[in-house]
């Protein structure tokens, strides 16, 4: 008989588990109507209200996990389509009451720290206003108003003021980041009593990425596995000795300065200061580090560096790693001054170059006149030139020793750098083109080039030029017209050479070759030609 009693069948026990569930059921729908009828005035929560709405809150998590248990087994007992939509509701039941609890709280929250605020402000505006009546004897009273009401203000305005939110840190399996995502998350969420374990399970895992997610894939997401999943985390990770292997390895490691700079030393200072501070947070005492650490780091400077160091640590009985750091930072504060003024020197430099080249630029416009009617332009715009023939232009332009590539004195078309002719492309300027043969206009340009640069008197405009022999003049044409061609490049110019007899001190001569360039202002001589001549240099 007793083996009757106890034994359960299914059905039976499907109708005790929907039961329990009704039970369950019943409390939310229980907090429910209380979250109604609190809403309706939430300034009316008093601080002891304020305390237990939140415990009902913390207890939410327990009222679902026991829900979840017992529909679990009613699931594996029944496969009616209701039982598993019971589920879908109390699921969406469950997550609208805990949504509008958190808002509860957080206006509630909202409430006791205006009245808070309030009650501060009004006291000490109370006493101020009261203070001031009784200074000026109640003479002032609407400055002392005036007072009043701004204090009010400012105590509102600063109620408004919304503080960035703190992004958790991400851990992604490194050594050398888990201290700070220890003691970061530690702070803000594992030693947070306000936060339940669930909310911390689900942080925790939102803050790991990479390898140190992977320690979490094998436990069910739930508020009673919170503290394995940390534990199993500290665990991998929380390796004393393999830390502090790992930050004195940073330290050996630290990248050698080829050259002394303000960055590269801060640079040092930053990673020296970063592993000592994570070494002593291990409990390793590093008193007695210093003649360790003063050496590795050393051994990572330039000469110049080490050498102004021996200097100040002759001051010093025994240098410790503080006045170690102490030189360094100096350091680098002169080099960023020298360099500082350094960039400032280029700058002006650059500026005051670019300041006289526009000046110069700027009296050359000025002084733009006409060769011809001395007027105030160029004489490509003079009227009275472009009137002439093309034959007056190339006579007017010798009379006035002019280039004839760019009508500007003093240079030949030899040594021009102006753009060639738009229509030929020969050296000459577009003023001073003539529609005739390709041959006969080479011929007689390069015969004008080198009347103009023999300084020849200028032909009559009737003149003619004369047609070279058969036997040398294809040969000559052919000369000048690739000559023209390539002066109206402008990636080079050619320029004359000649040899030249140079007599040396003591009266021994020597031919020498030399370039002559009418528009250079310094003279030059190769190494050959001065050891030749035994000149000596001077630097």
């Amino acid at each position: 008989m007793a083996d009757q009693h106890d034994t359960v069948d299914d059905g039976q026990l499907l109708k005790i588990l929907i039961k329990k569930r009704g039970s369950v059921k019943f409390r939310l729908t229980h907090l429910v109507k209380q979250l109604d009828a609190v809403e309706k005035d939430i300034s009316s929560i008093e601080e002891l209200q304020f305390v237990e709405w939140k415990q009902k809150a913390d207890r939410m998590p327990l009222l679902w996990d026991e829900f979840a248990g017992i529909q679990c087994q009613i699931e594996s007992l029944s496969d009616e389509p209701d039982q598993f939509q019971e589920r879908v509701d109390f699921e969406n039941k469950y997550d609208r009451c805990l949504a509008r609890l958190k808002q509860l709280l957080k206006k509630s929250s909202e409430v006791e720290s205006i009245k808070s605020v309030k009650s501060c402000g009004s006291n000490q505006t109370s006493a101020s206003v009261n203070e001031s009546i009784k200074s000026d004897g109640g003479s002032n009273k609407s400055e002392v108003s005036a007072r009043s009401r701004i204090t009010h203000q400012n105590v509102n305005e600063n109620l408004n003021v919304r503080l960035p939110t703190i992004d958790l840190p991400k851990f992604d399996g490194r050594s050398d980041k888990w201290l700070e995502f220890r003691d970061t998350f530690e702070s803000l969420i594992h030693l947070n009593d306000h936060i339940t374990d669930i909310q911390k399970f689900h942080y925790l895992r939102a803050s790991l990425v990479g390898d140190a997610a992977n320690i979490l894939v094998s436990l069910e997401f739930s508020s009673y596995n919170y503290q394995n999943a940390y534990k199993a985390l500290k665990e991998r990770y929380n390796n004393e000795k393999v830390l502090v292997h790992q930050h004195i390895q940073g330290i050996f490691n630290i990248e050698k300065i080829m050259r002394e700079s303000a960055s590269e030393l801060r640079k040092i200072i930053d990673t020296l200061s970063k592993h000592l501070r994570s070494i002593v947070q291990l409990g390793q005492p590093i008193d007695n580090w210093d003649a360790l650490i003063i050496f590795i780091v050393t051994s990572k400077l330039p000469k110049v560096t080490n050498q102004d160091w021996e200097k100040q640590n002759k001051k010093f009985r025994g240098p410790t790693i503080e006045k170690f750091r102490e030189f360094l930072i100096d350091r680098a504060d002169f080099l960023q001054t020298i360099e500082s003024k350094n960039q400032e020197k280029a700058a002006e430099k650059f500026e005051s170059k670019h300041n006289r080249i526009g000046q110069t630029r700027g009296l050359l416009s000025a002084n733009a006149s006409c060769v011809v009617c001395k007027k105030n332009h160029w004489i490509s715009g003079c009227g009275i030139f472009n009137k002439l023939s093309v034959n007056e232009r190339i006579d007017k332009a010798k009379q006035l020793r002019l280039c004839l590539n760019c009508l500007k004195p003093g240079h030949f078309s030899t040594v021009c750098r102006a753009n060639t002719c738009k229509r030929c492309n020969y050296k000459h300027h577009v003023l001073l083109h003539k529609e005739t043969s390709r041959s006969n206009l080479a011929t007689e340009l390069e015969s004008a080039h080198s009347a103009n640069d023999a300084g020849e008197a200028p032909r009559n405009s009737n003149d003619t030029f004369e047609q070279p022999s058969n036997s040398n003049g294809g040969e000559r044409a052919e000369t000048a017209s690739v000559a023209i061609s390539v002066f109206g490049s402008n990636n080079f110019v050619l320029l004359s050479t000649a040899s030249v007899i140079v007599r040396e001190k003591h009266g021994k001569s020597a031919i020498v070759r030399a370039v002559l360039d009418s528009g250079s202002q310094s003279s030059y001589l190769t190494s050959d030609v001065c050891d030749q001549l035994g000149i000596k240099r001077k630097q």
